[in-house]
């Protein structure tokens, strides 16, 4: 089933809405360098493309579950009879699977800073879809009456008003907690000085990689002469053309007055921005191929990748959970919750460190572990069995004979303290729990 507003969105074509971006170029305005920024422009910038497919495509790609509280502090359970639950889980749409859904609204955060979706509900009130709605089309997000209320302009060039119960709105960083700042509008004068600087390199080599000359002469060039020169230099610009000779007449000179891209430095400046990139999407620069920046190896990119995880990641899923929880499950006894672990699915050692642990604490049994990796559990009575740490146990617990479980220490090397006399070493002492 497919949204009115949506259907006539996906039909419909894309016109120039004034005072807001033609949706084919993503106009966000000009920098100071002279360039014109825009989405389509951005995402043509390597680190950019990069980060926004890094952290849309991790975000994605966790499984998204539904929890329900089971009563007495008994734990939970999956809501997986919820109706919810097979749209956020597997197909919010006719058009999109789950991963493709959140992927492409991340994609909305991370340049327009807003990822919007209409709620579509049947006639008992239950979503069953979710279809994504372009931010640039958003008017105005405002409150009305004590609710948020958007003003959406459709294909057909009609402003439509949304309540809140219609819109599932994710947003970004904000000043008044309504709408998120765009993010490549932020950042359009670092995207300036980058385009400036690729369209420096690229004047430079379409010229033939040569600077620029300045000719010399003894007395005044005649018109001929003159004319006869530039259509020379002419002639020779592009790389294709380097190394040609220059015919100079009437005792003629030349000296270079350019600079090479070295002395320039745009190189480095372009260096520079990516790396200015990676910053604005909390990205570590090696996860985007700038290696120079950091250590290539060891623990510094596991701290690095580690880092990656708990700061940028976590703090986007923790604002999607937020919104489902408050826009679709506020009034189900439901939550939402993604799978953290299976950021750590590529990581064999870290994972199976981690379940030891857990089977040693008597955290986690063997099926446990089992299904965690997506694996058949053991039909016999042991797979289900927790371990008991040894000489672990509740304080004031007593054994079968009614006497208190003691615990025993080992002290290794118990040396006295200089002053006192040497009651001999320590070796082994029983303390009651």
């Amino acid at each position: 089933m497919m949204g009115a507003l949506v259907r006539g969105l996906k039909t419909g074509s894309f016109d120039i809405m004034p005072g807001w971006a033609s949706p084919p170029s993503g106009y966000l305005g000009r920098a100071t360098t002279g360039h014109d920024v825009s989405t389509d422009s951005a995402m043509t910038v390597s680190v950019i493309w990069r980060c926004i497919n890094l952290v849309g495509g991790t975000l994605a790609k966790l499984p998204l579950q539904l929890y329900r509280d089971l009563p007495d502090d008994a734990g939970r359970e999956r809501a997986t009879d919820r109706p919810e639950y097979p749209i956020l889980h597997r197909r919010p749409n006719e058009s999109m699977t789950s991963y493709t859904w959140r992927k492409t609204t991340m994609l909305h955060l991370l340049t327009w800073g807003n990822g919007y979706s209409e709620q579509v509900r049947n006639g008992y009130g239950e979503l069953v879809a979710l279809e994504t709605m372009r931010p640039d089309r958003m008017q105005k997000v405002a409150w009305e009456g004590g609710a948020r209320v958007y003003y959406y302009r459709n294909a057909d060039g009609e402003v439509v008003r949304m309540t809140q119960d219609q819109v599932f709105h994710v947003p970004g960083l904000s000043f008044d907690g309504l709408v998120g700042k765009p993010p490549l509008t932020l950042m359009r004068e670092t995207l300036g000085s980058f385009s400036a600087a690729r369209e420096y390199g690229s004047s430079f080599f379409r010229n033939g990689a040569r600077p620029a000359v300045v000719v010399k002469h003894p007395k005044t060039m005649t018109n001929p002469a003159i004319e006869r020169l530039t259509a020379q230099f002419d002639r020779l610009r592009g790389s294709g053309n380097a190394g040609k000779t220059i015919l100079l007449e009437e005792g003629a000179d030349f000296q270079d007055v350019g600079f090479p891209p070295e002395d320039a430095q745009f190189i480095q400046t372009k260096d520079h921005e990516l790396g200015e990139f990676a910053t604005w999407f909390g990205v570590p620069p090696h996860m985007v191929g700038l290696t120079d920046r950091s250590t290539s190896w060891g623990t510094g990119i596991e701290q690095q990748t580690l880092g990656f995880f708990l700061y940028t990641m976590d703090d986007w899923l923790v604002n999607w959970e937020q919104s489902y929880d408050t826009q679709l499950l506020w009034d189900t006894g439901v939550t939402s919750e993604h799978t953290r672990d299976a950021m750590l699915r590529g990581d064999t050692a870290t994972r199976f460190a981690a379940y030891k642990l857990g089977r040693d604490m008597g955290i986690y049994s063997p099926n446990r572990i089992l299904r965690l990796e997506n694996q058949e559990p053991r039909t016999d009575p042991g797979g289900d069995e927790y371990l008991r740490p040894l000489n672990f146990a509740a304080e004031g617990s007593m054994d079968a004979s009614g006497n208190p479980v003691v615990r025993t220490i080992a002290v290794a090397d118990a040396r006295p303290m200089p002053t006192m006399p040497d009651p001999g070493m320590i070796q082994q002492g029983e303390v009651p729990v």
